[in-house]
């Protein structure tokens, strides 16, 4: 005889209702069979076991062997894993079982399959099945194949699969392995494709080797048209939240390389023959937070050829456009009062025509070390002193000086590569080519030594009630020069002194806006902030010594002006320019006598977000200028300094950022604007204008050599496209500069995209263009 036992429960299930071997149970209704040692649960079916949670229409559960036959509706959920079928065998036990006509979701790896077996902790097996990381109906792309075998975490093994895009067979290939994990993996990433330009179709194959959780390596091979293969490798490190570093290289074997730098149309055709070269570069990076607040940082790199980097722009970080490459190694440490640091510098010149060429000119800084004391109380007073201190030694691989010859046979300094005086490319002054092995003082240029600057000063703020402050303060500034023995005409030591004193006045004027009652109401500030700074010199000992230009008749004004070619061509008085070529603008010693004005605006929101106030200067403007009234002095003096202009607005939709600065004597303005526009999805138009005029010492320029660029930009989102485009025209000579668009493809599910950007530079062969085909496999965003 066979003994059912009934028992009826309420209709809405309670977990704690019903244990059986430590199983939750809950269900409409359900019925034990002691014979079978089973239990049959109807409607609204509910088990909770050990992690898992399974409900249906319809269950039997086998008490002993917890094996459990669900029917209609099945679910069966983890921590980590979803699972629905028509139909499943399942032991809660073991975690293993068999689902019918059903799906596996995790993350957003989906498995869709007549029959998936689950035959290890994450692993399945899916006949007639599909995969998929996107979540969209259809899927924006899917595999499908006969047989599956998955392990979530891992890797899926595919036969005969099928790639679907919105459902639409596309291909079918023998066997695939597809990568499931939501974290860094190993493989082959999708091939890319370059067209046009000097390298003409450009084939990228890349493997990602994902070596730890803090270390991967990206291998690719370039397969180009007109230059052959080319091997390229990146390796990235984390030691930790505060300290990385990279390494990446290249090399190949350029079958098709010109040896010139600049545009090669400008050049003599017998001189850019296309030369099989062997061709490469090494770049490191890394910067490393120690202990005690000390930082390392390094970056350094290694280029086979000065053409390589235009050649190849896209493989070093924007270094293409550049003057030089700076290679640096430094240490530094940082308190709350000082700061110490060295640095090794190493300069490579790309400013040569051979591609070649040598590296002796560039003159490096080995080391450079920096010492400040924070600016502090002295004792219990209000004195506040502080201090700096910096030592460099300037190298060169070859000769401490610069030969000098020129073009103009009057000066009697010939140069090897003489030209003729009427030849229109002629210069007045240059390097030559072919040194003599002679140093001649006041004809050739110092160019190594080592300097050390020492500038203490104290300071004793004076604040008149809460009206105005004044700040008084004085300084001393000595620095010490020795030069590599050059001539027994020349000292090798020289010393340069002098004394500064400061007083500042300013004062801050501010109202607030908004409901100033409320301090959780939304308000603005509006601050005016006008000074004005007193400087002088009054006591200067300059060194009688050849390295120095003269600055005794020029505006203060120049003082931190760039090197240019003026300090080398000079003029019919001078071999050189005033200024004269020296380590950098900290040797050039200038009459100071100024009184400066500045005015400063700033408008300040507070938003509050979430209970926590915000704060953001969304305009500012700022304008300065000095008097300097050693000018008076002079023959013609010109006292007034450029006015200075900074004008910025930091709003959500709207950003403006402008500077200027005009020359009162040459009515001549330098001027740089950039507006843009920003919508709430990102979408964006942006325009710059930019103006820059050469003045001379005379205060005149030449309108027709000004530089004069337009630029343009816009970038548009929708919903499953992205649109960027950029213009950059020049007005002087009314030709377009450089141009670039690019467009991304994203279909819902955010799991693959399409890139297809153009662009084209002036004086390159023929446009170029590139496509990537992004899939993500572990449906994580792009």
């Amino acid at each position: 005889m066979i003994l059912h036992l009934l028992v009826l429960v309420p209709a809405t299930p309670s977990f704690g209702q019903m244990q059986v071997g430590g199983i939750s149970i809950a269900a409409d209704n359900s019925e034990f069979d002691n014979e079978n040692n089973t239990l049959t649960l109807i409607g609204n079916v509910q088990l909770i076991y050990n992690g898992y949670y399974l409900s249906s229409d319809k269950a039997v559960l086998n008490r002993e062997s917890k094996e459990v036959v669900a029917e209609s509706r099945v679910v069966l959920q983890t921590i980590d894993t979803y699972i629905e079928a028509d139909k499943a065998e399942f032991n809660l036990d073991t975690q293993r079982g068999v689902f019918y006509k059903g799906f596996i979701q995790s993350g957003k790896v989906i498995f869709e399959g007549d029959i998936i077996k689950k035959i290890a902790d994450k692993k399945y097996e899916a006949t007639n099945a599909s995969y998929t990381a996107c979540n969209t109906c259809p899927p924006a792309w899917s595999f499908s194949g006969s047989l599956i075998k998955a392990e979530l975490g891992g890797y899926a093994d595919i036969s005969l699969p099928v790639l679907k895009v919105a459902n639409i067979p596309i291909f079918i290939l023998p066997k695939i392995l597809v990568p499931l994990k939501s974290e860094r993996q190993s493989g082959v990433l999708v091939p890319s494709m370059k067209f046009g330009g000097s390298n003409g179709i450009t084939i990228i194959n890349r493997y990602f080797w994902a070596i730890s959780r803090s270390e991967d390596l990206t291998l690719s091979a370039y397969k180009y048209e007109t230059r052959g293969w080319k091997a390229h490798g990146h390796y990235r490190y984390i030691l930790n939240e505060n300290s990385q570093g990279d390494l990446k290289g290249a090399y190949l074997y350029d079958q098709a390389f010109k040896n010139c730098v600049q545009d090669c149309k400008n050049v003599n055709p017998d001189d850019v023959l296309e030369q099989k070269v062997d061709r490469g570069f090494v770049g490191y990076s890394h910067y490393y937070l120690l202990p005690h607040n000390i930082v390392q940082r390094a970056a350094v790199y290694w280029i086979s050829d000065l053409r390589y980097i235009r050649d190849f722009s896209d493989e070093l970080d924007g270094l293409h456009g550049r003057s030089a490459i700076e290679n640096r190694l430094s240490v530094t440490k940082n308190s709350e009062m000082q700061h110490l640091s060295g640095e090794l510098a190493f300069y490579t010149n790309l400013l040569k025509e051979n591609a070649f060429a040598g590296n002796e000119e560039s003159v490096h800084r080995l080391p450079d070390i920096k010492y400040s004391l924070i600016e502090r109380r002295v004792g219990n007073s209000n004195l506040l002193f502080r201090m700096d201190i910096d030592y460099t030694n300037f190298n060169r691989n070859n000769f401490s000086y610069d030969d000098i010859c020129s073009d103009d046979s009057g000066l009697n300094l010939p140069c090897a590569d003489l030209v003729a005086d009427d030849d229109p490319n002629a210069i007045r002054t240059r390097f030559n080519s072919q040194r003599d092995g002679k140093f001649d003082p006041g004809i050739d240029l110092i160019r190594t030594g080592q300097r050390l600057d020492i500038s203490p000063q104290i300071s004793y703020p004076i604040p008149i009630g809460n009206v105005l402050n004044i700040m008084p303060s004085i300084k001393f500034r000595e620095t010490q020069y020795r030069f590599n023995s050059l001539s027994d005409d020349v000292s090798q030591t020289a010393a340069r002194r002098y004394v500064e004193t400061n007083v500042s006045m300013r004062t801050l004027l501010s109202q607030l806006y908004g409901d100033v009652n409320n301090p959780n109401a939304n308000s603005y500030k509006h601050e005016i902030e006008p000074e004005i700074l007193f400087s002088q010199r009054p006591w200067v000992r300059r060194p009688e010594h050849i390295f120095f230009g003269d600055y005794n008749s020029q505006p203060y004004s120049r003082s931190t002006e760039k090197l240019s070619d003026v300090d080398l061509f000079g003029n019919d008085n001078n071999l050189y320019g005033l200024n004269k070529v020296q380590f950098d603008y900290e040797d050039r010693l200038f009459n100071k006598k100024l009184l400066t004005f500045k005015l400063t605006n700033n408008f300040i929101r507070k938003i509050w977000q979430e209970g926590t106030p915000s704060y953001r200067s969304i305009v500012n403007f700022a304008i300065l200028q000095s008097y300097d009234f050693d000018q008076l002095e002079r023959d013609n003096p010109k006292p007034w300094s450029n006015v200075d202009l900074l004008f910025r607005v930091n709003l959500d939709n709207l950003v403006i950022y402008s500077t200027a600065s005009y020359y009162p004597y040459a009515n001549a303005t330098n001027n740089s604007t950039r507006i843009r526009l920003i919508t709430e999805d990102s979408s964006f138009l942006e325009t710059a204008y930019t103006q820059t005029f050469t003045v001379d010492d005379d205060n005149t320029y030449r309108f027709a050599e000004r530089s004069e660029t337009i630029t343009g930009s816009a970038g548009f989102n929708f919903k499953y496209l992205i649109l960027k485009g950029t213009l950059n025209y020049n007005s002087v000579s009314r030709e377009l500069q450089s141009w670039k668009y690019e467009s991304i493809i994203k279909p819902p599910g955010e799991c693959w995209n399409l890139e297809f950007s153009q662009w084209g530079t002036i004086g390159t062969e023929k446009p170029e263009y590139e496509i990537n085909f992004n899939f993500d496999f572990s449906g994580k965003t792009i």
